[in-house]
């Protein structure tokens, strides 16, 4: 079943294969007495003939030939800078200004008070947000000794995972992820262990399945300072060290 934007979600029951569901809640009665709104996904093609995706939102009371002004909002490909000052940030001083406030809306000045599970996915195409912070993210956690995470990257994804296999593979790790640790089943290896990019990439030729995000192995303790590795090129997913606990961040992911 699917959400729209114009009808407020609800609950039915029907049986196994979802047929004649019947509905049991009404949340929103009086959504009926107001205009609303609508909205629908459009498939184009940019310039360059690349497949793109959008949302067009009809207004309320929208009449199909009469003429309506519009407003294109895309995906941001804005600076941190403009990220923060005019967008969600709505920071209205610049860092130097207001040192105190950036600290405060920062997650990584936080970590060490992180006590629980977090599994990250990014998408390393994101327009939105830059998934290089979710990688210094990351490889904060590791250094302040966080072994309960890991980072899922996709590879070509923007903000949102717009591919099936992608959609259906975030789906299934978040179930596994839950019922580990609120379920206390055992922990699949992407969990555990981590995968590196050419075990992965052996697995999916021997299978011929469509590939899922990489997990990156768990860095190797070491008795130096930590450092950011080299870069790698392959698509790769952030793994919690949990055999061996070490405080060495992991290497950054790399697209394909």
């Amino acid at each position: 079943m699917k959400e729209r934007s114009d009808d407020s979600p609800d609950l039915f029951v029907a049986n196994g294969d979802l047929c004649k569901a019947r509905k049991i809640t009404d949340t929103n009665p009086f959504q009926k007495d107001f205009l609303w709104g609508r909205s629908e996904l459009v498939n184009f093609k940019n310039k360059n003939g690349v497949p793109l995706q959008g949302a067009l939102t009809y207004p309320a009371n929208y009449k199909p030939g009469q003429k309506y002004p519009i407003i294109v909002y895309w995906n941001s490909g804005q600076t941190n800078t403009w990220i923060f000052s005019q967008s969600q940030g709505r920071m209205d001083k610049p860092f130097w200004r207001d040192v105190d406030n950036y600290v405060r809306n920062s997650p990584i000045h936080g970590l060490d008070n992180l006590n629980t599970p977090l599994l990250m996915a990014f998408g390393d195409k994101d327009g939105a947000v830059d998934w290089g912070q979710g990688v210094q993210m990351y490889n904060a956690a590791r250094w302040a000794g966080k072994d309960d995470l890991v980072m899922l990257v996709y590879p070509g994804e923007n903000h949102s995972l717009g591919k099936e296999e992608n959609m259906v593979d975030y789906h299934y790790r978040v179930l596994e992820w839950f019922s580990h640790y609120l379920k206390e089943k055992e922990a699949p290896r992407w969990i555990t262990e981590g995968q590196s990019y050419l075990d992965r990439k052996e697995e999916l030729e021997n299978k011929g399945k469509t590939p899922k995000p990489v997990v990156e192995e768990k860095p190797k303790p070491q008795t130096e300072s930590p450092k950011v590795a080299q870069k790698e090129k392959a698509p790769a997913t952030r793994k919690k060290g949990r055999a061996k606990r070490s405080k060495k961040p992991a290497s950054q992911p790399a697209g394909k």
